[in-house]
């Protein structure tokens, strides 16, 4: 009879052997879908069972939108770095604050025009049901600002 540490060490072998061929072959698939063209569509074309003919039509309008995107994305974070640079310099509101935050404002409001537009190019591409249930979901995505009552409601438990 084999003593009880060499069952439990080609346990642990097994066990060994399983979880690294198991993990290389899951991550070697996520590898393969993420270098196909648009991989982060895949789940639209699945979640809203698009045909051939739309998910290539939305491909093309997600390859257009893509650019103009990380710009926005760039600039709207540029634009919170000023804001905070300004406020930790500052004793109050000033014009200079004023400015950014104007200017901030304005950035947002064009950033979701732009953003709500695609949202809508895409939906134009689904069917009618699918198309409003696209449009549902990425509106209750949309904003990541805080309400007013929230900030009330929740401000004050953020303080450290």
């Amino acid at each position: 009879m084999k003593p009880w540490w060499i069952n439990a060490l080609i346990v642990l072998l097994v066990g060994a052997i399983a979880f690294v061929v198991t993990s290389t072959f899951l991550t070697h698939e996520k590898v393969e879908q993420m270098k196909q063209p648009e991989a982060e569509l895949l789940w639209l074309r699945s979640a809203f069972d698009l045909d051939e003919a739309s998910y290539q039509k939305i491909a093309a309008l997600h390859r257009k939108f893509q650019p103009a995107c990380v710009q926005m994305c760039d600039e709207l974070m540029a634009s919170d770095r000023k804001i905070d640079r300004i406020m930790t310099h500052s004793e109050g509101m000033t014009p200079q604050l004023q400015q950014a935050l104007d200017d901030a404002a304005a950035l947002d409001l064009r950033c979701r025009k732009h953003l709500i537009h695609h949202i809508y190019e895409i939906a134009a591409c689904m069917k009618p049901e699918q198309g409003r249930r696209y449009v549902e979901l990425m509106r209750s995505r949309m904003s990541p600002h805080p309400t007013v009552q929230q900030m009330l409601d929740h401000g004050h438990e953020q303080i450290p």
